[in-house]
């Protein structure tokens, strides 16, 4: 009996990680983050000079790939590149660093976005946020409702730009 259990855990614990395998996932991913460990968004003040990372990986071939980064509400960049374009195996990785000084007054933010073209038929992309200031103290927006197909199975929509 034991034996049975454990082998109808088995089963349940192996059907759960292929349907996870299963599921689709964007081919881009991008994201912002403080190269200084440990530092987050309340850590930085008015006038600061903040060092930033931004990663963009490719799940898919691209013979171009583009990562753009663009700086708002009075951000200043003191060093790095704001955008770069080239080719991308799946699973590499492009990293960019940039300084920013921080707006005096107000509150500013960091967006990248990053876009492939992987054929004629089909492109991507993708884009994230880094907030200053009391910007970044808001909520994120609440997920949209889950829509249902004829058949009551769940329909997963993938925002395309």
């Amino acid at each position: 009996m034991k034996r049975v259990v454990q082998a109808l855990l088995m089963s349940l614990l192996l059907t759960s990680l292929t349907l996870h395998a299963a599921k689709p996932r964007a081919p881009l991913q991008v994201s912002i983050t403080p190269v200084q460990v440990g530092l987050v968004s309340a850590d930085i003040k008015p006038g600061d000079a903040v060092e930033f990372k931004i990663t963009g990986k490719s799940f898919a071939d691209s013979a171009e790939l583009s990562i753009n980064v663009e700086l708002h509400g009075g951000l200043e960049l003191l060093s790095g590149d704001t955008s770069w374009t080239g080719s991308a195996n799946k699973g590499e990785s492009k990293v960019m660093l940039i300084t920013v000084r921080t707006p005096k007054h107000g509150n500013g933010r960091i967006k990248a976005r990053m876009s492939m073209s992987p054929s004629a038929v089909a492109s991507f992309a993708t884009e994230t946020e880094y907030r200053f200031g009391k910007q970044a103290e808001r909520k994120p927006a609440a997920l949209p409702a889950v829509k249902k197909d004829s058949k009551g199975r769940d329909i997963r929509e993938y925002r395309v730009e």
